[in-house]
């Protein structure tokens, strides 16, 4: 599994490409190209590209950067830079804020070819698979991700 920090080894690699397939929020489900992303973690970094153009909101992009540990069970992943901008008719904000500070950090748990990752300190999870991935916040999917099949690792 090329690319995965050290510490530990999973029958599923989360290095990879991925890119957004489904946003849910406020009980509906968005798709590309209404909204689109891109979702990297390589090599210790983290990258989220994300461009959310749903009708009846401010148009948004982000681009976050950042690292990730995965060590003893345990992954870790924080943003280190941002910008977001946000336009809202002909009114334009432009904002280098972080999402969240410090990490995040998550226990893995690996079973039957999947890996879920579940927030120490929060309700966040991730559940990965060979396909890509789901995000979720309150056990509820809030995103749901493809991996790139050209980019696969393994």
């Amino acid at each position: 599994m090329a690319s995965e920090p050290r510490g530990h080894r999973s029958s599923v690699d989360l290095t990879g490409v991925y890119e957004l397939v489904a946003w849910h929020q406020d009980g509906a489900r968005f798709a590309p190209p209404t909204v689109t992303g891109r979702f990297v973690l390589w090599g210790g970094t983290v990258t989220t590209i994300l461009i959310d153009r749903r009708p009846d909101a401010a148009l948004v992009s982000a681009a976050l950067f950042g690292h990730y540990t995965l060590e003893d069970g345990v992954f870790a992943y924080a943003y280190t830079e941002a910008s977001t901008i946000r336009q809202v008719g002909e009114r334009t904000v432009r904002s280098e804020a972080l999402p969240f500070s410090g990490a995040r950090r998550f226990r893995m748990e690996t079973h039957d070819g999947v890996v879920r990752l579940q927030g120490l300190e929060g309700s966040w999870s991730f559940e990965f698979d060979a396909a890509g991935f789901r995000y979720g916040e309150a056990d509820a999917v809030q995103r749901v991700w493809r991996r790139v099949p050209a980019f696969r690792t393994a």
